[in-house]
C-alpha cells in the first residue's frame, strides 16, 4: 500500500514512478501542500490533474479550496461554481460556496446555497449550523430552532448545534425547552462553565433566584474568572442590598486576576449602589 508522505516536496515525475494512480497521488499530495500552506506547491499538483482531466470535480474543488486560502473569493466561488454543475446534487459545494460568498461579504448568496446544501442533505451539520446562526443574528430565532430541532433528534451527539438549538428556543420564548437543553447539555458536558451561566439566566427570568445563583455559583468553580457568572452573582447581590458579598467576589476575581478590567467596573457599580 502507497503511504502518502507527510511532506508534499514530491513533484509529478515522482509520484508517475511510484504509483500507478497518479491522478489520486497528485490530489493527496496536494491535499497536504495546502494544509501545509504551501500553495505553489498544491497549485501546480492541481493544475497538472486538471490538464489531464478539466472536469474532475475533486481538482476543481481543490483549486477552490486554495484560491479561498490565498483569499481571492470571487476565483474560489468561480471554482466552486464548477463543481456545483458538475454535480449538483452534492450538498459540499454549495456549503463551500456559502462560506466563500460569506467571506466575500454576500450574505444573500450565503443564505441561498446553505438552503440548497440542507435541501439536499439535512442531517448536513456544518452547513445547518452555519445558517441557523445567520438566522440568529438576523433576529429569526424561530426558524433558527426549527432547523436545528430536526439536526438534533438525529444527532444529539452534537453538543454545539445543541448549545445553539438552546440560545434559539431561549430567544423565541420558549424558556423551559431551552432550559431542557441546557440541563441535558450539562450533563453531558459538566466542565462547561458556560453552560451553567446559560441556565443561571433563565432561572433568574423564571425569578427562581435560588437555583439561579447555584448555577452561577457551578460556573464560577469551573471558571474562576467567568465574568458573565461574577457580574451576575454580583447583581444578584446589589438586588439583595447586600453590598458586602459584592465586594468579597469583586476582590476575590481582583486577586485571581489582577490585570482584568471588569473587576473595577464592578466595585465602580457597588460604589453607585451604597451612593458613593
Amino acid at each position: 500500500v502507497y503511504q502518502v508522505p507527510q511532506s508534499a516536496s514530491y513533484n509529478l515525475e515522482d509520484i508517475n514512478r511510484e504509483v500507478p494512480d497518479t491522478v489520486n497521488a497528485a490530489m493527496q499530495l496536494a491535499e497536504i501542500a495546502l494544509r501545509e500552506k504551501d500553495f505553489a506547491t498544491s497549485k501546480e499538483l492541481t493544475k497538472q490533474v486538471l490538464m489531464r482531466d478539466a472536469i474532475n470535480p475533486e481538482a476543481l474543488s481543490l483549486d477552490g479550496k486554495i484560491k479561498f486560502a490565498e483569499q481571492d473569493f470571487p476565483k474560489a466561488i468561480a471554482a466552486f461554481e464548477k463543481v456545483r454543475g458538475l454535480v449538483p446534487e452534492s450538498p459540499q459545494p454549495y456549503y463551500q460556496l456559502a462560506l466563500a460568498h460569506l467571506a466575500n461579504r454576500d450574505e444573500a448568496q450565503t443564505i441561498t446555497n446553505l438552503k440548497e446544501g440542507v435541501r439536499l442533505a439535512p442531517q448536513f451539520a456544518e452547513a445547518v449550523v452555519m445558517l441557523a446562526s445567520i438566522h440568529l443574528r438576523q433576529g429569526d430565532a424561530a426558524e433558527a430552532a426549527n432547523l436545528l430541532q430536526r439536526l438534533v433528534q438525529e444527532r444529539p451527539d452534537l453538543t454545539q448545534a445543541r448549545a445553539l438549538l438552546a440560545d434559539a428556543l431561549r430567544r423565541s420564548g420558549k424558556p423551559d425547552e431551552a432550559l431542557r437543553q441546557y440541563q441535558e447539555l450539562a450533563s453531558v458536558t459538566p466542565r462547561g462553565p458556560r453552560i451553567h451561566v446559560s441556565i443561571g439566566l433563565i432561572l433568574r427570568e423564571q425569578r427562581r433566584i435560588p437555583d439561579a445563583r447555584q448555577a452561577f455559583a457551578t460556573a464560577l468553580e469551573l471558571d474562576p474568572g467567568s465574568i458573565p457568572a461574577v457580574e451576575q452573582l454580583v447583581s444578584l447581590d446589589l438586588v439583595e442590598r447586600d453590598t458586602a458579598s459584592a465586594r468579597q467576589r469583586i476582590e476575590a476575581l481582583q486577586t485571581q486576576f489582577p490585570d482584568r478590567a471588569e473587576g473595577h467596573v464592578l466595585q465602580a457599580q457597588i460604589a453607585y449602589a451604597e451612593g458613593k
